[in-house]
């Protein structure tokens, strides 16, 4: 794969396979390890980036750039309303909002841990997403917790 930024490949190529950095998709997405593949679907590729109507679903993978950011930031809708998408990692316990398909760059479609594709789909993906993603109350609060228990009470 060529070089250049992640836009300038997905509208080159379609695909980008990267390693990510950060540990906010911790458990399903391992720091330096894991292989992300994000897809561009071809309909977006004849639209611009401001006139296009993506229409992500609760708990797809967005890639994005937040406004007037260089980072892409890579976290799972849980809720699409009023032409946004509430955000957040599975690794942390706070929402984001604002997030429209402006900022969506491509969706991640696929994991690759140790040479093998981790789908995102079937029954393991779904009980994934139902223990991880819908019981988001309680792994907010689980995962304060032991932020707080490791950092203290700041």
């Amino acid at each position: 794969m060529g070089k250049g930024s992640f836009e300038e490949i997905l509208d080159r190529d379609g695909r980008l396979v990267y390693t990510n950095v950060g540990d906010s998709m911790m458990p399903l997405i391992r720091q330096g390890r894991d292989l992300l593949v994000i897809e561009k679907p071809e309909e977006w590729r004849t639209l611009s980036q401001n006139s296009r109507t993506i229409k992500l679903k609760r708990y797809d993978i967005p890639l994005y750039k937040r406004d007037g950011g260089r980072v892409y930031v890579l976290h799972r809708v849980l809720a699409v309303r009023h032409g946004e998408y509430v955000l957040c990692g599975d690794n942390r316990w706070s929402c984001e909002y604002g997030i429209t398909d402006r900022h969506v760059i491509g969706i991640l479609t696929a994991v690759i841990r140790n040479g093998r594709e981790i789908p995102l789909s079937g029954w393991k993906y779904g009980l994934y997403v139902f223990l991880w993603c819908r019981l988001f109350p309680l792994r907010a609060l689980i995962l304060r917790g032991l932020y707080l228990i490791r950092h203290g009470h700041r």
